[in-house]
């Protein structure tokens, strides 16, 4: 196994020397026994959104924003591919220092690089909630269509701008958190609302074949699908249609569906999402409890 000093070298060539160096920050303050996993946010969005909601994971959560995320001057420029590579590269570099795969833990777009990662062998475990497709599973009822195009109707306004886009209150409210009333609705807005890069919009309405799955790989993959029964961009509808690919792929999928929106892990559902994730967690390693208080 690597030291931390290697990983974060090794990281430094892939991610940069600040975020190698936050990375690396992060592994050395891990508590010993328990498995790290990856968190990874989706679209319109940043680590913060994911920081309260995978506080009560029985694990080490690593949490790093996508590139350009933290205010970098390319946002306008990122890729599904580099976001993918960014996450690659943790993963093995988790994998060399601790001699185990990382676990996956990601949301909407987030669950999609999961799914991905886990495919290419370099996870252990992965749970993705409310992911975005994967290539072949886009749900084309009518009424998924509907919401679907209405929640990223902001995006497709400025599909084709040069510069990084923002996605508005009333669109912010529609998709993320259409239960919740107007004040948590600003609350939500402000606090996990960040811009955007108008090329990944570009891949997935144009290039929807760039996320590919090896289907004829997917044999001893172990994935939590969980879904909100009120998502409005990524349906439960389409979630089944994932699960089903997984497993006539040869993967160990199970589905849950939950009470929410597609921003349930900072609605009430939250809880419910971290219950059933640090189950599915803990029945693949004993993992300690932690203390009441």
């Amino acid at each position: 196994m690597k030291s931390l000093r290697a990983v974060q070298s090794d990281l430094a060539l892939a991610v940069g020397s600040d975020k190698a160096a936050g990375i690396c920050k992060q592994l050395a303050n891990f508590r010993p026994g328990l498995p790290v996993i990856i968190g990874i946010h989706g679209l319109w969005n940043n680590a913060k959104a994911l920081a309260a909601a995978t506080a009560e994971l029985e694990a080490n959560v690593l949490l790093v924003s996508w590139p350009e995320k933290e205010g970098g001057r390319e946002l306008a420029t990122l890729t599904t591919e580099r976001i993918l590579g960014q996450y690659g590269a943790i993963a093995r570099a988790v994998h060399a220092w601790r001699g185990e795969k990382p676990w996956g833990f990601g949301h909407s777009y987030g669950g999609l690089i999961v799914l991905r990662l886990n495919s290419q062998g370099l996870l252990g475990r992965a749970v993705a909630v409310c992911p975005a497709p994967p290539a072949g599973c886009i749900s084309f009822n009518p009424a998924d269509l509907c919401t679907v195009g209405r929640s990223n109707w902001d995006a497709i306004k400025q599909l084709w701008a040069a510069r990084p886009i923002l996605i508005s209150q009333d669109n912010f409210s529609y998709a993320f958190a259409g239960n919740s009333t107007p004040a948590e609705q600003r609350e939500a807005y402000s606090s996990f609302a960040v811009p955007e890069s108008p090329k990944l919009f570009q891949e997935i309405f144009f290039r929807p074949f760039a996320n590919r799955v090896d289907w004829s790989n997917q044999k001893g993959g172990r994935i939590l699908l969980v879904a909100a029964c009120d998502d409005r961009i990524c349906p439960p509808r389409q979630i089944r249609k994932i699960c089903r690919k997984f497993r006539e792929a040869g993967a160990d999928v199970q589905y849950r569906l939950l009470s929410g929106t597609h921003g349930i892990l900072n609605e009430a559902g939250g809880k419910e999402v971290l219950r059933v994730s640090n189950e599915w967690f803990r029945s693949a390693v004993p993992i300690p409890r932690r203390k009441a208080g």
